[in-house]
């Protein structure tokens, strides 16, 4: 993995933090954009990656030329697709995200062969058929990856325009109109940019907790499922929104809180690169050297967030629609059992589990 992450910036897989999860099913990282054909080639056929989460927005996704690469690669999932995995229950996801995989390998043999007839199946709420790239488009990959395998990217965009607004603007909004009606758009814009910066890492967090709740249930329903994994879940840096979400699934997967800190903290290193600081040098109101880091009382004071205000990881995941349901089908996808624990090693496996093989997840279809 190391070796691969030196073109994927900021790779890991989650069970470096915490041996209990199964390896090779939840990975992080930056934006995967940089990635060589041969890095895309052992990721999608040699680890068998079959799900993208991408965190940013449209305007973050458009800027990244990589993206397009990735796209020749993946069927994107449509809005209505996303919207949908809020509506549909724990104990029937894996059906329905096996019915949407199935629906892009029916896309696929149909841009192959038009004249095939429609597969009968029945209609679950979030199958629809797409058309991916055809094979001989000028887009295609150059090298051949394996055959008939479904590949979906899911864009859910947290800390997105609009939820961080509205966030920022509590409390503020007699304060912005006044700026903005006396001195113009650019230094009311500039208004809300500077208590951006005053809040910090923190306080984006508290946002994204508060304002993008629902894109944070629809991811962690995405993960929980068998047939979507392995999961890659990625933003620009892979540090503050990839970090969020990570930290989500170790608290409710009992990770320790010493490990959730020292795998917050690895992205430290990327944050600061050149490309880490460059992205942050061209918002003129932020403080580089606050934004382009990942100190660990960032991630603590999260913690204690959602324990002070929200009672704790299982209720806020309850309250934002991941009920309990849903956190045990996560931890059970993801963790493994007490009992493969005790057949490998004995009861003392518990602080060891690099002997546990790495079972492959069902198939999506």
């Amino acid at each position: 993995m190391a070796g691969f992450g030196r073109c994927i910036p900021n790779l890991r897989d989650a069970s470096e933090a915490n041996p209990r999860i199964r390896p090779g099913r939840l990975l992080r990282s930056a934006t995967p954009s940089s990635a060589t054909e041969r890095d895309l080639a052992h990721i999608l056929d040699g680890m068998h990656l079959r799900t993208i989460i991408d965190l940013r927005d449209e305007t973050e996704e458009a800027l990244d030329p990589g993206d397009q690469q990735l796209l020749t690669h993946f069927h994107r999932a449509s809005k209505y697709q996303i919207e949908c995995i809020m509506k549909i229950e724990a104990e029937s996801a894996d059906e329905e995200f096996a019915a949407m995989f199935g629906a892009v390998v029916e896309a696929q043999q149909r841009a192959a062969d038009p004249d095939r007839p429609h597969t009968a199946l029945r209609r679950l709420s979030i199958r629809e058929k797409r058309r991916p790239v055809p094979a001989n488009s000028a887009q295609a990959p150059s090298y051949t990856p394996a055959a008939s395998v479904p590949r979906l990217k899911f864009s859910i965009p947290l800390a997105a325009r609009g939820a961080m607004a509205r966030g920022l603007l509590e409390g503020e909004k007699l304060k912005v109109a006044s700026v903005f009606l006396t001195k113009g758009k650019e230094e009311a814009k500039a208004t809300i940019m500077r208590k951006m910066d005053e809040m910090g890492l923190l306080g984006l967090n508290k946002i994204i907790l508060e304002r993008s709740a629902k894109g944070l249930c629809t991811v962690l329903r995405i993960i929980a499922s068998s047939r979507t994994q392995p999961v890659l879940v990625h933003c620009f840096h892979g540090k503050d929104r990839t970090g969020l979400v990570l930290a989500l699934v170790h608290r409710l997967c009992g990770t320790p809180l010493d490990s959730i800190v020292k795998d917050y903290a690895e992205s430290d290193a990327h944050g600061q690169s050149e490309q880490g600081r460059a992205h942050f040098a061209r918002h003129e109101y932020l403080t580089v050297d606050k934004w382009c880091r990942a100190p660990a009382e960032v991630i603590i004071g999260t913690l204690e967030h959602i324990d002070e205000v929200y009672g704790g990881i299982h209720n806020y995941l309850s309250n934002i629609g991941f009920d309990r349901r849903w956190q045990d089908k996560l931890i059970n996808s993801l963790t493994i059992t007490h009992s493969e624990l005790t057949s490998v090693q004995g009861t003392s496996a518990a602080t060891d589990c690099s002997d546990i093989p790495h079972t492959p997840p069902q198939s999506p279809t």
